[in-house]
């Protein structure tokens, strides 16, 4: 595993293909603010229930966006109808007219939050907060990301391939600790950027969706009490596969528990595992 420091000194996928499509023009040059309006940032990690939280604080009507502007495709598919001139410039067009009143989002992985840092579009608004979509269950985040990852369906709206799934445990617990990484990212570049970070768990959100975002609201100084979800655009898509995956994986990590044999058969050299 990479130290922090290389970590995050190292352009993301997405930055290193948006500055090819913004050549010598991917840095913001300015220092004053051009919107009235506050930035938010919606990070998150894959099947976090971001779009579920998105879909809610639009519902509200104090905000607006939170799409998946920032990453290359849809910037690459954007700049082929809508020509921009700099990387500043097209989030200046996401983010709509300089004096609209309310709050505009965006969502951000944590290497697209250093992007955003690192082409200074964070002076373009007053001020910036993070919204951070989270998940209790990371195992259930890790299968539901695998069985995605093959079916290609990534929400209900979506058709899907029609791929049957297969399980890998060690896919699973790859994608598990990938998230476990990214999200412990976002809480240590909020705190080195200084950008305020309210969290927002998906397993309370799915519950009572009008006491979280209510909650939320009182952390970010609006007064949300009161309002009442309407039916959200996509629906849950765990069935028996995800209860199937999920339960190989506890047997899995059951069996490595009781007996040690297992996590040396895993290891090349046969010598037992440490935890520091």
């Amino acid at each position: 595993m990479k130290p922090i420091s290389e970590a995050l000194a190292q352009q993301g996928p997405h930055e290193r293909i948006i500055r090819t499509l913004f050549p010598g023009a991917f840095v913001r040059e300015g220092t004053e603010p051009l919107f009235t309006k506050p930035l938010y940032l919606l990070a998150f990690t894959n099947r976090s229930g971001s779009n579920l939280l998105a879909d809610y604080l639009r519902q509200t009507r104090e905000f607006r966006g939170f799409g998946e502007g920032l990453n290359w495709d849809t910037v690459q598919r954007s700049l082929e109808q809508y020509p921009a001139d700099s990387f500043p410039d097209y989030v200046a067009r996401l983010a709509g007219p300089l004096n609209e009143p309310g709050r505009w989002g965006i969502k951000a992985s944590w290497e697209q939050i250093v992007m955003l840092k690192r082409a200074n579009i964070f002076s373009m608004f007053p001020s910036v907060q993070v919204i951070h979509s989270v998940r209790e269950d990371l195992v259930g985040q890790a299968v539901s990301h695998w069985i995605a990852h093959q079916t290609n369906q990534w929400t209900s709206a979506q058709q899907g391939s029609g791929v049957n799934p297969d399980y890998a445990g060690d896919r699973i617990e790859h994608i598990l600790m990938d998230a476990v990484r990214s999200n412990g990212f976002i809480d240590l570049i909020c705190r080195t950027l200084d950008l305020p970070r309210h969290v927002v768990v998906y397993e309370r959100l799915q519950a009572n969706p009008a006491d979280e975002i209510s909650r939320l609201g009182r952390a970010l100084s609006l007064d949300l009490d009161g309002w009442q979800p309407g039916t959200p655009r996509i629906a849950r898509q765990r069935n028996e596969t995800n209860a199937a995956f999920r339960s190989k994986c506890m047997q899995d990590w059951m069996e490595a528990i009781r007996d040690d044999t297992v996590l040396r058969a895993r290891r090349p050299d046969g010598a037992p595992g440490r935890c520091d």
